[in-house]
């Protein structure tokens, strides 16, 4: 594969991260909520019934006080959080799963941060506020079941009609790739196709074309294609070997011709079909930002969600119309 300077690496990394890296945000929250709210420890109370949270001046702040704060910044966000992780916990036992994701996951993060920011595994837990590692593992098998939900729930919207139409046009064999590519516009990629089709080599066309780039992009499958360009992944699905394509063009490589010099078997229905559901399961994620939020407001409908704030209540009805 070619390989991609860091920034597109880390680009990459927030775009194909992007719900884990909200969640692991607003897991501070929830903290917060948690500990100063539902922590289980007793408090004395004041006259009025309150309970005492901090002294400051003479001044004391209550957990009235504090859950009122939550309620008017990010209350809701983390007691949907909460929600979620209640129904989810009783929906799965995947304890033993939850936790070996938790530890791939964590030993990811430890080393995305420190090859990128030379961060140690204690000042990653202190830049995202957590105090120890269990807490951060919490965080992440309850991201977990997020996660095995929602991919359940994309997986329930795929038809049977929709999977073969996916296998019979999208799902080929190992193809060996060469690319051609020049973003320069005065470029030899038509003289490139010519001498495809009077039978040069690879090898030949190195020497002979000094402004055209060359790469060979090995052995690609269908399931490992997803960060090229559309017009790419279109030509590849049909290119067949010795075929060659006409001169194209996208922002990755400019102006370029795509060259195939040996195809294996396409893989039976059988043995792509896990990966086929996956694939469109990120396309159909891709396809709607609101998708990942009406997953959930279903969820706790179906689970009869009830609240005892009106103030909270009318919060949410009102979220919930953002994602109709």
């Amino acid at each position: 594969m070619v390989i991609k300077n860091l920034g597109i690496k880390i680009k990459n990394y927030i775009r194909n991260n992007k719900k884990s890296l909200l969640y692991m945000l607003g897991g501070l929250l929830l903290g917060i909520l948690i500990m100063g709210i539902f922590w289980p420890e007793r408090i004395a109370k004041l006259k009025d019934g309150t309970e005492p949270i901090v002294k400051v001046d003479g001044k004391v702040i209550t957990a009235d006080d504090l859950y009122g704060e939550l309620k008017n910044s990010s209350g809701l966000s983390s007691l949907l959080s909460l929600i979620d992780h209640e129904i989810l916990d009783d929906m799965y036992d995947v304890e033993e799963e939850a936790n070996e994701y938790a530890k791939s996951q964590s030993e990811y993060y430890y080393s995305i941060y420190e090859s990128y920011y030379g961060y140690t595994k204690e000042q990653f837990l202190e830049a995202y506020g957590y105090a120890n590692e269990d807490l951060f593992f919490e965080f992440l098998k309850n991201e977990y079941l997020e996660k095995k939900y929602y991919e359940e729930y994309l997986e329930k919207k795929l038809t049977d009609e929709e999977i073969q139409k996916f296998y019979d046009k999208k799902v080929f064999g190992p193809k060996r790739v060469y690319i051609f590519s020049s973003t320069d516009e005065k470029n030899d990629l038509e003289s490139v196709r010519d001498s495809l089709k009077k039978g040069a080599s690879y090898d030949d066309i190195l020497k002979k074309y000094s402004k055209i780039t060359s790469n060979d992009l090995g052995m690609l499958t269908y399931d490992v294609i997803s960060e090229y360009s559309d017009a790419f992944k279109e030509a590849l699905y049909t290119l067949q070997k010795g075929e060659y394509t006409k001169v194209l063009n996208d922002d990755s490589y400019g102006s370029f011709v795509l060259y195939v010099t040996e195809t294996q078997d396409k893989p039976s229905y059988d043995e792509a079909l896990e990966n086929v559901k996956k694939l469109m399961t990120e396309e159909l994620d891709a396809s709607d930002e609101k998708l990942h939020y009406q997953a959930f407001i279903e969820l706790r409908d179906e689970k009869g969600i009830k609240f005892s704030d009106t103030g909270l209540e009318k919060e949410y009805n009102d979220y919930k119309k953002q994602y109709k």
